[in-house]
């Protein structure tokens, strides 16, 4: 069964099947995870990554797993061009809050997200939440796995952005957010 990612990339024909994945030349070669480290934060932070979907590749395997509460999708270019489908991300803010490495082969993340979406969920506003993020590399240095956990529940987020006053509070902006 497709996940609701790859419904909506196919629904909106966004170049998935003419997808080129990072020709090998282009990944790093055994980065230490603190390279990886400073390149996803550079990322994003001047890329809004989490909702442009302009992922720095060259950290990534091609094969990745995506996970956030609500989905799991596979492969870099699947994930990159699904992101852009779902939140406007001219109108998103994500603040990076904190990021570190845990072990040598895991970065965790904090952030607050706060934006819309697009049209297809009628461009509603997104209630401001924060999450983690853990990455882990295997041992080539590349990342192999996102996993996003959310504060709040996605059916919360879900119905917030049609009831306002639905759920939990909304997130507080961040005062010290990390700059690039």
């Amino acid at each position: 069964m497709k996940s609701w990612t790859q419904r909506t990339a196919s629904f909106f024909r966004i170049g998935l099947l003419t997808a080129k994945p990072a020709r090998a030349s282009d990944k790093l070669k055994n980065p230490d995870i603190e390279t990886v480290r400073d390149i996803v934060r550079k990322s994003f932070i001047q890329d809004q990554y989490f909702v442009s979907g302009r992922l720095p590749k060259e950290v990534y395997k091609d094969d990745a797993l995506f996970i956030d509460p609500t989905q799991q999708t596979r492969g870099v270019e699947l994930w990159s061009r699904a992101v852009p489908a779902l939140f406007d991300w001219r109108k998103c803010q994500v603040d990076l809050i904190d990021i570190g490495v845990k072990d040598p082969h895991h970065i965790d993340i904090r952030f607050r997200l706060d934006g819309k979406f697009t049209f297809l969920l009628l461009g509603l506003r997104l209630k401001p939440f924060t999450a983690s993020c853990v990455f882990t590399t295997d041992d080539s240095g590349l990342i192999v796995e996102q996993k996003e956990t959310w504060d709040v529940p996605a059916s919360d987020l879900l119905i917030s952005a049609l009831i306002k006053s639905y759920g939990a509070p909304p997130a507080p902006p961040v005062q010290n957010a990390l700059q690039a």
